[in-house]
C-alpha cells in the first residue's frame, strides 16, 4: 500500500506541475489614477453576473478597500464612496479598519456581497461586518 501512496503522490504532483506553464498571467489589479497595495492577503469573491470583487487592507494604512472588475474583463474599479474616500469601506459615522487580512463572501439568496474583517482596536477587535446591496 504504501509503495501504491508514493506513486498516486508523485503522479499528482507532476500532474500539478503540468499546469505552471499553461499561459497563466499575473495580473495587477489597478485602475485610473491607483493600485492595490497591500501587506496582507487580499479576499476575492465573484457573483451571480461573474462580477469579480477584491477586498484588501490599504498598504500603510488600517483602510479596506474593495475593487470590482465586470465578467470576462480585467478592468478594475474601486467600489462606492464613503467618508474615506472612493473604494474605503465605509458609511455614515465609521470606515472599517483592520490590520489584517479581509474575507469576502457572495450570498446568492440576497445577492450582495459579505465583508468580515478583524476590528482594528478594543475594544473593536472583536469580528465585525457589513455587506454591498449593489448601490449601498
Amino acid at each position: 500500500m504504501r509503495h501504491r501512496i508514493t506513486h498516486l503522490t508523485m503522479g499528482l504532483a507532476l500532474f500539478l506541475a503540468s499546469f505552471a506553464n499553461q499561459g497563466l498571467a499575473q495580473i495587477q489589479v489597478a485602475g485610473s489614477g491607483w493600485q492595490a497595495v497591500s501587506t496582507t492577503a487580499p479576499a476575492v469573491a465573484i457573483d451571480n453576473n461573474g462580477t469579480k470583487y477584491i477586498a484588501w487592507n490599504l498598504a500603510g494604512s488600517n483602510q479596506i478597500l474593495v475593487a470590482t472588475s465586470p465578467a470576462n474583463t480585467n478592468t478594475w474599479t474601486l467600489l462606492g464612496s464613503s467618508e474615506g474616500g472612493a473604494g474605503v469601506v465605509g458609511g455614515t459615522n465609521w470606515t472599517a479598519g483592520t490590520n489584517a487580512s479581509p474575507a469576502l463572501a457572495f450570498d446568492s439568496q440576497s445577492n450582495q456581497i459579505w465583508l468580515a474583517y478583524k476590528g482594528q482596536s478594543t475594544p473593536t477587535d472583536g469580528i465585525l461586518f457589513t455587506w454591498w446591496t449593489g448601490t449601498n
